[in-house]
């Protein structure tokens, strides 16, 4: 099987994990439906090819198979980067270097963007 497909049997581990956590629900009505007849059309017919349907659905993947640890290490990532690129900052504090490879650290300011309050959120 080329590895450029997606087959009934990951749609399906991908739907009943979503369910089970509940990011089914992050899903709008249209996400929803398409990825249910994605999943029926896996069952049937075999494999998906189609490369601009696969990006499609590996979007609704990621959204799917979220974690509370997984956003976080994504918005961790996203803070880190941010550190990084200001050099006043690593020229003040050079340990913050040491800090940003510790995968607690990331976790740390991941938790911390994900629960800040609203009004100190920058858009």
């Amino acid at each position: 099987m080329p590895v450029n497909c997606i087959d009934y049997f990951e749609l399906k581990a991908v739907w009943v994990k979503a369910c089970r956590n509940g990011n089914i629900q992050k899903l709008n009505p249209i996400e929803k439906g398409f990825f249910r007849a994605c999943l029926t059309y896996t069952k049937i017919n075999g494999p998906i090819i189609s490369k601009k349907i696969i990006e499609m659905i590996r979007n609704l993947t990621d959204t799917l198979t979220m974690t509370p640890r997984r956003e976080a290490l994504k918005q961790g990532f996203e803070k880190v980067k941010t550190l990084i690129k200001n050099n006043n900052l690593i020229g003040m504090f050079p340990k913050i270097l040491d800090w940003v490879r510790s995968l607690d650290y990331i976790l740390y300011l991941g938790f911390m963007e994900i629960n800040k309050p609203e009004y100190m959120k920058v858009y």
